[in-house]
């Protein structure tokens, strides 16, 4: 098996992220790594008014950056084994950008995430998020099905 140091998980909340969260932790626990918890904030589609006031929307996002570090924290404390080390991080984009960057920066050496999450209904097989990432990552990818 190779020298996997670093796991990399990918959360949106749903049961399927909680399956891979709970792979993610078993597998470093078994290889000795490290994982990283990431969960990637969407900015809404549309354009900002013109006339929102920059100091209220720096707050809001702030509030919203907050609140899903919240949601990941006792997210991970929910589905990972207890004293299991998972370091939480939130991000903010395109969400297959975000995870291959977030990968790359941390020199992650596996990526695990759901073959489907919160859109899956409208997609088939696999999400289209989950198969930008498998197309694209320059580690192995480990797809859990939920």
């Amino acid at each position: 098996m190779a020298d996997y140091r670093k796991v990399l998980v990918a959360v949106d909340f749903s049961a399927v992220s909680a399956a891979a969260l709970k792979t993610a932790v078993e597998l470093a626990g078994k290889i000795g790594a490290k994982v990283k918890a990431v969960h990637v904030l969407v900015p809404p589609p549309g354009d900002t008014p013109k006339n929102a006031d920059p100091v209220y929307l720096e707050d809001l996002r702030m509030q919203q950056m907050q609140g899903a570090k919240i949601q990941l924290e006792q997210f991970v404390e929910k589905h990972a084994r207890r004293g299991a080390d998972v370091e939480a991080e939130i991000l903010t984009g395109e969400a297959q950008s975000e995870l291959l960057r977030a990968s790359q920066q941390a020199g992650i050496d596996l990526i695990v995430m759901g073959t489907h999450g919160r859109t899956g209904l409208r997609e088939q097989l696999v999400g289209s998020v989950a198969e930008n990432i498998l197309r694209r990552a320059p580690v192995p990818v480990v797809m859990v099905r939920g």
